[in-house]
Formats: C-alpha cells, structure tokens, sequence
C-alpha cells in the first residue's frame, strides 16, 4: 500500500498546472450553452488539487485511483444534488436530479430533442474532474502531467472551434500557449536538476529563476508570432488576401 517513489513538487508548476486546468473550463463557462457550467470550473480545480494530494501521499498508485473512484461518486453527485431545488431535504433533491436525468436519457434514446441541459453539464463536469484528478497525480507521482493538459489544451480547442470567436477567447489562448510553454520549461529544469543533484552536484537557485525568465520572455515571443502569423505571412507574400 506504501509506494516511496520520488514525488514532485513545486510551487511555482502546481500554480501554472492549476490554471491551465482552470482556462479550458472557464471559457466553456463563458459560452453560456447551459446553466450551471460554473460546476466545471470548481470541479476541475477541485480534481487537479485531489490528483496532487494523493499522489504526493505515500499511498501506491492503485490505492491512490480507489480513493479518487470513491470521491468522483460522492463529490460531483453531492454538488449536483445541492443545486437541484431550493425547497426540500436531500431526499427530495436526489430524487429530482435523478428524475431530470431519466427524462433527459430517455428523450436521447427515443430520438427526441433533449431539453434539460442536465446531462450535458454532468457529462463535462466529471470531463474535467477526470483530467484534473490525471494531471495532479501525474506531476506529483510520475513527474509528467502532459496526458491530462494536452487533453484539457484539446478541449480547449474544441470549445474554440464551436463557440463564437471573440476577443476573451483569443486572450485565454494566448494565455494557455504561453503558461503550458513556461510550465514545460520548468519541469524539463526541474528533471535536470534532479539528475544533476543524484550525480552531486550543486546547483544554485538563480539558475533556476534564470531559466524561468528566458522561458517567459521566449514564451511571450511565441504567442505573439502566433498571433501574427497571418500578418507576418501576408508581409512576405504581397498581393495575397
């Protein structure tokens, strides 16, 4: 049950990783499709935050993924359940979640226009509960969180295509490319620095703040080429519309 592994930990990553989980969930939030999406945010944050706890605990990987299965039924269920109605004990407000629920699968199946928003707003709830709670317990625990963020930089993408395109989205893109670029650089810091210090050397803390530095400025580089990259692109090649 015991698992002594290495764990990773680092303040400045755990608050790049936390908001590259936040953004995708915010701007589907900022679409506005359904009622209730604010859960998203909350749980992806929530999830991410669970996925760091217990993979930085001494508990083994499949102990650590029994406790994460236990919370996802009593977590997001609770949430939902306290939403349901104003009026009436938690009897009252279990039944109506799972009433709506039926009435929302059964109009699926029989091929009818769905109504109630309900399932749509679990579905992506545990979506990104599910992706928080695999990128906090792949960084703390096998010091890679890419298979949860490239999931959640995905989505992200998803969201974009559909949703109107506006000056929010644009700003949240940006911000998303340039935090999982500096969150790359100071994880490949931080492995380097671990090899170095196993062989015995010593390394200074400036060096790590330097990398850092150059990472953002070389980051915010990025961004703004992308940005510009049809500009930039019609700049050379005059007479292109």
């Amino acid at each position: 049950m015991v698992d002594n592994s290495p764990r990773l930990w680092d303040h400045f990553s755990v608050v790049l990783l936390l908001i590259c989980i936040w953004l995708p969930a915010a701007l589907l939030t900022s679409t506005g499709w359904a009622a209730g999406l604010d859960l998203v945010e909350l749980l992806a944050l929530v999830g991410a935050s669970l996925g760091l706890f217990l993979g930085r605990s001494k508990l083994n990987s499949a102990f650590s993924n029994l406790i994460f299965v236990i919370l996802s039924v009593l977590i997001p269920l609770w949430l939902f359940v306290i939403r349901m109605t104003p009026d009436g004990g938690w009897s009252v407000r279990l039944g109506s979640l799972g009433q709506r629920t039926q009435v929302a699968f059964s109009q699926a199946i029989s091929g009818q226009a769905v109504q109630d928003p309900l399932v749509f707003v679990m579905f992506c709830a545990y979506f990104f509960w599910t992706i928080g709670y695999v990128t906090g317990f792949g960084f703390t625990r096998r010091w890679n969180p890419w298979q949860g963020l490239l999931a959640a930089a995905g989505i992200f993408g998803v969201i974009d295509f559909y949703a109107k395109t506006s000056v929010l989205t644009s700003w949240l893109g940006a911000s998303l490319i340039f935090l999982l670029f500096l969150l790359a650089s100071r994880l490949f810091w931080l492995n380097r620095k671990f090899i170095l210090e196993g062989d015995g050397y010593k390394v200074e803390r400036e060096a790590g703040e330097s990398i850092s530095q150059l990472a953002a400025v070389l980051g915010i580089l990025l961004v703004f080429l992308a940005w510009n990259l049809e500009t930039i692109i019609r700049s050379f090649t005059p007479g292109t519309s």
